[in-house]
């Protein structure tokens, strides 16, 4: 039977788009990270986490896995692709606007004192929750449904154990039917929203790669930062707000019944991730208001204006119409007059 590659850390899959996951290799099966695209949506009143990563890889092996740390059970779902391109039409637009402005899975094997606590088909995914006492009871899991780990993997577990998270371990559904796999959002409690960080040195691109790199979407009210401790390398790019359409849209293609009132989307971007230096992952805390909308005239004046419009146009096709039955009438009583003149004239 042949062992399976795990991903970890973060999320992951084959057909480039996955699950939140860590990664972890098969001997001499090298799985690096060869680029990846983050979201986070934070709910600050129900302290509710919504992370979707879509991550690539590179990898030789046949069989893979992925395996994402939790600080408490995730609710799995599949989520529209489509989420990426919104939140990129979303920050153009708003820049264009500013522009404007004037300046100033695995199979179920049981392992003694492993809790399980769901196993659930997801976007072609089997995902099964567990929860380990000691790194030793997750690793005999690996073993027993014929999962290969390493030192560094063994390294990376510990460091959540100790933290008493969850892990979530994806493989591919081979009875689902599916031909590729879809994107996977994880919904989780935590009193602090996170991006994994801390990545397997199994998982890092070969040395003659360049680091594969990380854009973060951070979703919210209000703009976010990350917390001290953080990489110098994770910069801010710019924040920017959201309205109309781009909420709704955005909102429907992560089924979440709303976003954050105050819509603000603050966009990081980590050319070095991943880094072998850094073994936590990035908090993020409030740094400040949504970004002001740009005023627009036109927008701001659209429903007076064409009211007036209409209004105008109202009174000039009305104005049309009496003149014509003026013009009708008095065509009538000419028509009249000029009879009752010629009957006259025949008496």
């Amino acid at each position: 039977m042949r062992a399976r590659v795990w991903a970890g850390g973060g999320l992951c899959c084959l057909s480039a788009i996955g699950a939140a996951c860590a990664a972890v290799t098969l001997a001499s099966r090298l799985v690096g990270f060869t680029g990846q695209s983050n979201i986070i949506v934070w709910d600050e009143v129900t302290k509710t986490e919504h992370f979707i990563r879509n991550a690539k890889f590179a990898s030789n092996a046949k069989d893979l896995g992925f395996i994402a740390p939790t600080p408490s059970l995730p609710k799995l779902e599949e989520v529209d692709a489509k989420a990426f391109e919104t939140l990129k039409s979303a920050i153009h637009d708003f820049e264009e606007r500013m522009k404007e402005v004037p300046r100033g899975c695995a199979k179920n094997e049981p392992v003694k004192g492993l809790e399980i606590l769901q196993a659930v088909n997801v976007a072609g995914y089997r995902a099964v929750t567990l929860r380990a006492s000691d790194s030793s009871q997750l690793i005999s899991w690996m073993k027993a449904n014929h999962y290969v780990t390493t030192p560094s993997i063994k390294e990376w577990i510990e460091f959540y154990v100790k933290r008493s998270w969850l892990f979530t371990a994806f493989s591919v559904d081979s009875k689902s039917g599916r031909g590729e796999t879809g994107l996977v959002k994880m919904s989780f409690k935590t009193d602090r929203p996170f991006n994994p960080y801390y990545i397997p040195v199994d998982n890092f691109p070969d040395a003659a790669s360049k680091p594969s790199g990380l854009i973060l979407y951070f979703v919210a009210t209000g703009r976010f930062s990350p917390e001290p401790g953080a990489p110098d390398g994770l910069r801010e790019h710019g924040a920017v707000a959201v309205e109309g359409n781009y909420v709704k849209d955005l909102a429907t293609q992560l089924k979440l019944p709303s976003l954050p009132p105050n819509t603000t989307i603050t966009t990081f971007i980590d050319e070095e991730f991943p880094r072998s230096s850094l073994k936590q992952d990035v908090f993020f805390d409030q740094s400040g208001p949504q970004p002001t909308i740009p005023f627009n005239p036109l927008t701001a004046c659209c429903g007076t204006c064409s009211g007036f419009i209409l209004l105008g146009i109202w009174y000039a096709v009305h104005r049309i119409r009496r003149a014509r039955r003026e013009e009708a009438a008095a065509s009538e009583i000419f028509y009249d007059e000029l009879t009752s003149a010629l009957q006259e004239s025949h008496k």
